[in-house]
């Protein structure tokens, strides 16, 4: 759940990497340079945020799905041991 919270940052912190390493090789002017690696932090940080939204959703349902299902067969083995014991 922890590196989940920190998927956000970890994306955004990658992709301010690749940004400074791109306009050290190209030269870029420095205004021009922090402008852009401005716009690619604030946009990656979005990016990752719903990308945490969307696994968080995945996870828990299928998790919940898996959980509604154990339940439901132990009713159903619940129901069946009742009626064996009443057959009897």
């Amino acid at each position: 759940m922890k590196r989940l919270r920190l998927l956000p940052m970890i994306i955004m912190l990658i992709a301010g990497l690749i940004t400074c390493i791109i306009a050290v090789v190209k030269k870029f002017d420095n205004t021009y340079a922090l402008t852009a690696l401005f716009v690619v932090l604030l946009t990656f940080y979005v990016v990752g945020l719903i990308a945490r939204t969307v696994i968080r959703k995945v996870c828990f349902s299928l998790k919940t799905e898996n959980e509604s299902e154990a339940n439901e067969e132990s009713v159903i083995t619940e129901d069946t041991t009742q009626q064996q014991g009443e057959k009897i």
